[in-house]
């Protein structure tokens, strides 16, 4: 249902954000549920004509920057977020990492990210992790409003013909039957890229394992690092694109792979494994605990976790190939998967930020929060 009060709404970033669609399917969501989106580029952004400032990872503007850029982007956020608090706006974070994957510049950083924890006014969570971790960390900033446990949004795919799956499969595989697994997406430290060495040649009934690499290696990871960790992999095991594959290509290849391999070390959402599962995918994870909560959702036959800090890194990633291998997908689990697909939807996300986005435009927090604070379970 629509908002009776038509509440205005500036994303920053805004739906051009390149690199990742979130953002556009986002604000086109909350459109469809009746919220005004103001663009980034507009006088009504300029002039502060909105009711809520939204901000995803406003940590960019930091992390993904030279020193003296950091310090510019820092310096003007933080004055139109004052801005905006001054004018009456209500400011809401949605928390993506909770500790930055890339903490450059920490000098600034902390400073940076304190004050906007300062102006925030309530804060979005996708996980139950992600809002222990904060408020663990940040705990003298636990008496704002609090949306919990939001979906994160599943993405909206074309199902890549049966055809061309095939002819993709082939020629990323030579034509041999095996196990093909997609390391997918821009490569990052935190991503564990070296995981794919540990992995055996053979599954345990002797099937070969390849993989699909696909996606660029991040300025800020040394291309060296990158290539002794795959040195111990033979060449006719794996595939490479090493360009930024587009949105079409990336979800094409996750429907070729068996399974996409997600062994990161760190992180508070689940934007991949979401991704990978709107496509019908089956995800291979470590288990930080936003995988552990996509596992008790879920389960096999679609999400399997192994233990990153086992001593037996091989060991443990064989055991949890041979799980994935030896579970079929049925009827049932397909079905058990849309219903999950369509429950976690960008459109079930912008349902919940109109309502509170409404309880911050009309005062609302204030009479229904115990002790200052809304907390939505």
């Amino acid at each position: 249902m629509n908002t009776p009060l038509r509440t205005r709404t500036l994303s920053i970033p805004g739906r051009r954000y390149p690199g990742n669609p979130f953002v556009k399917l986002f604000c086109e969501a909350l459109e469809k549920e009746g919220i005004e989106v103001i663009d980034t580029r507009s006088r009504a952004a300029r002039m502060l004509r909105f009711d809520v400032l939204h901000i995803h990872f406003p940590e960019h503007y930091v992390t993904e920057r030279g020193v003296g850029a950091a310090v510019i982007m820092a310096v003007g956020f933080l004055v139109y977020a004052l801005m905006t608090k001054v004018t009456g706006k209500k400011i809401v974070w949605m928390v993506n990492d909770v500790v930055p994957t890339r903490p450059r510049h920490e000098w600034l950083l902390w400073v940076y990210l304190w004050s906007v924890r300062a102006l925030t006014d309530a804060y979005v969570f996708m996980s139950r992790d992600s809002e222990a971790q904060f408020f663990a960390r940040f705990h003298r900033f636990d008496r704002q409003v609090v949306w919990r446990e939001v979906p994160h949004g599943s993405y909206r795919v074309t199902r890549v013909p049966l055809t061309r799956r095939q002819s993709v499969r082939e020629a990323s595989t030579g034509g041999t039957d095996c196990l093909l697994l997609g390391f997918l997406g821009e490569i990052k430290a935190y991503k564990n890229i070296g995981a794919l060495a540990q992995i055996p040649p053979e599954n345990a009934t002797g099937r070969p394992v390849r993989f699909v690499v696909a996606g660029q290696i991040h300025e800020a990871y040394d291309p060296a690092v990158v290539e002794a960790l795959l040195a111990p992999i033979a060449p006719n095991r794996m595939m490479r694109l090493q360009e930024r594959p587009s949105d079409e290509t990336l979800s094409e290849l996750i429907q070729v792979v068996d399974c996409v391999l997600l062994p990161y070390l760190q992180g508070s959402n689940s934007t991949a494994a979401m991704r990978a599962l709107s496509c019908g995918a089956r995800v291979l994870c470590s288990a930080l605990p936003m995988f552990r909560e996509l596992e008790e959702r879920l389960g096999a036959p679609w999400v399997y976790v192994f233990d990153q800090k086992a001593v037996d890194q091989s060991a443990e990633l064989r055991a949890a190939i041979s799980r994935l291998m030896q579970d079929k997908v049925d009827a049932e689990a397909e079905d058990r998967l849309w219903a999950f697909i369509d429950g976690t939807s960008f459109g079930e996300m912008a349902r919940q930020m109109s309502q509170l986005y409404l309880s911050l435009v009309t005062k609302r927090s204030a009479r229904e929060g115990s002790a200052g604070a809304v907390v939505k379970t």
